[in-house]
């Protein structure tokens, strides 16, 4: 079935997502999944708005550093406690 064609306005919601999503180094199937865009529309949307996933696969880019240190410290010690609860599971 074919879609119609959608201006991008950067309007909605789902429109600003795909460039934020790509800059953190999500996959396009991520993407499609939490926008309802098909493979097409989020490659289109990509080009529109000047992203170059190769520019933010790694890592690297500012906006991935910024998750990196908020979510890695947090984690850090969840990831501590499931340990030592396996850890006393074990020795039981």
């Amino acid at each position: 079935m074919k879609t119609k064609p959608q201006r991008v306005t950067w309007a909605t919601h789902e429109q600003l997502s795909v460039p934020m999503l790509a800059s953190l180094g999500m996959s396009d199937r991520c993407i499609m999944e939490r926008t309802g865009y098909t493979q097409s529309q989020v490659t289109y949307r990509l080009r529109q708005s000047g992203i170059k996933r190769r520019d933010y696969r790694d890592g690297s880019s500012t906006m991935a550093m910024r998750v990196i240190d908020r979510v890695i410290p947090s984690r850090v010690s969840d990831i501590r406690s499931l340990l030592d609860l396996k850890l006393k599971e074990v020795k039981q």
